[in-house]
């Protein structure tokens, strides 16, 4: 009998079959009669009662099949399932409209009160899109997660499959926990994730979690902290023989000793990474590994390197990409070619690739490429422009709630390019400390 009570594929087609216990059917029947959001979907594919008639069903199996038809409960239970079915179903909807219309909490409080089905499909609706809004509006990723969380703890666990509403209720608020963090609120953040683990009872979930933690731990500058959970829970994947799980924490790995400064150990854990990979299952995650490898190769000044896998990888990008992707592409490219000297193109292609990102509204990006566009323009005597992104860059992080610690680079960078004596160096140390501030 398997260990969850989850239907599984083969079951979904040998439901009926003698193969499958009489106990394992009943169970599988309570689980599905009590709402389970993963499992009720796949009810409307078992089947009954039509394809026991049909003829392609071999004899014994069609007896089989109606053997077990006669057993009133059976025949009940499915009713109720079938109900239930229709139920989430109209309940996700509902949630679905809410969550793409404009809601704000006082239209949600004057609704009659929800039924455990609505609740549970409105907490997934409203993390779906706390998710989705989490890079575009910090602060309409709040509102939302804030929702998902109230909505989750909303549930009464006695009324769903063991651990599927502390599981919610953990994932929502490790949500609200990123969005505290993303907000620039670290005390509410950190307790927020307190929460959400004193909540969660599957291991898989808890890890996805601690990645989460391990984000935080990299914003308020703790990687030390940061590398030592990503490195265990990598170990974890590992030993549960998941490879792919495991390169993405190594990928996040890498970058995290791209912010503390080690470029070389870095780039040793982004091609660790791209050999756990399973390219094929999350090609987007697999196209940030190398395009990582790319953007430390180049900051470490192997721009012929870097050059050359970027003509390499260029199909990925245009397969596997987005529109920021390729933008991102684009912002390597400028540095490859202000590192091999070429100063006008590199100024070019930066200038393209920050009036692109600002048409996005990604005002974090576009500040970091103007970073990189200030240490053109150092080498090419353009202090005016220097002083005029700088002050820029300034608002613009300022805007954005950057921690003052994260700031305290490029306000001295401010100072001296206002007195035309701000160096290379001194834009390489403003921008290695706020990319650790990364969304």
């Amino acid at each position: 009998m398997p260990d969850s009570p989850h239907l599984t594929p083969v079951e979904l087609v040998s439901f009926w079959d003698r193969e499958v216990e009489d106990t394992r059917v009943i169970e599988i029947l309570a689980h599905l009669a009590r709402g389970c959001p993963e499992c009720l979907p796949l009810a409307a594919e078992l089947p009954w009662p039509l394809p026991i008639a049909s003829p392609a069903i071999a004899e014994e199996e069609r007896a089989g099949a109606l053997a077990r038809m006669q057993d009133f409960r059976i025949r009940a239970a499915f009713k109720r399932i079938l109900a239930a079915n229709a139920a989430l179903g109209a309940a996700q909807d509902q949630a679905a409209a809410e969550v793409g219309g404009r809601v704000d909490l006082g239209e949600l409080s004057r609704l009659p009160p929800p039924t455990q089905t609505l609740l549970l499909a409105r907490a997934d609706a409203w993390l779906w899109k706390a998710r989705k809004l989490r890079r575009k509006d910090p602060e309409k990723c709040l509102f939302a997660a804030v929702l998902a969380a109230s909505f989750a703890d909303a549930l009464d666990p006695a009324q769903h499959p063991e651990g599927e509403a502390r599981n919610l209720q953990a994932k929502a608020w490790a949500e609200l926990a990123n969005a505290r963090r993303l907000t620039g609120d670290p005390e509410s953040s950190e307790a927020a994730f307190h929460r959400s683990f004193g909540k969660v009872e599957d291991l898989r979930i808890a890890a996805g979690i601690g990645e989460h933690v391990a984000n935080f731990l990299i914003v308020t500058r703790q990687f030390q902290d940061a590398e030592a959970l990503l490195s265990y829970l990598q170990q974890i994947h590992l030993r549960s023989g998941e490879r792919h799980p495991a390169g993405r924490v190594c990928l996040r790995r890498g970058i995290v000793a791209a912010y503390s400064g080690d470029l070389h150990g870095a780039l040793n854990l982004l091609l660790q990474s791209l050999e756990l990979l399973e390219f094929h299952s999350e090609p987007s995650l697999a196209l940030a590994a190398f395009h990582n490898v790319i953007d430390c190769s180049a900051r470490l000044g192997f721009f012929e390197t870097a050059r050359e896998w970027l003509d390499r990888c260029l199909p990925l990008y245009e397969e596997w990409g987005g529109e920021t992707d390729l933008l991102r592409r684009r912002w390597v490219e400028g540095n490859v070619e202000a590192g091999l000297g070429n100063l006008p193109r590199a100024d070019a292609l930066l200038r393209q690739v920050r009036e692109a990102f600002e048409d996005l509204d990604l005002s974090f990006e576009a500040s970091l490429v103007t970073l990189d566009l200030c240490a053109v323009w150092i080498r090419r005597g353009k202090f005016r422009e220097v002083a005029c992104g700088v002050d820029e860059a300034v608002c613009t992080f300022q805007a954005l709630k950057i921690r003052r610690e994260a700031l305290a680079g490029l306000l001295l960078l401010q100072e001296a390019a206002r007195a035309e004596q701000a160096t290379l160096a001194m834009v390489q140390a403003a921008a290695v400390s706020l990319r650790a501030e990364g969304r």
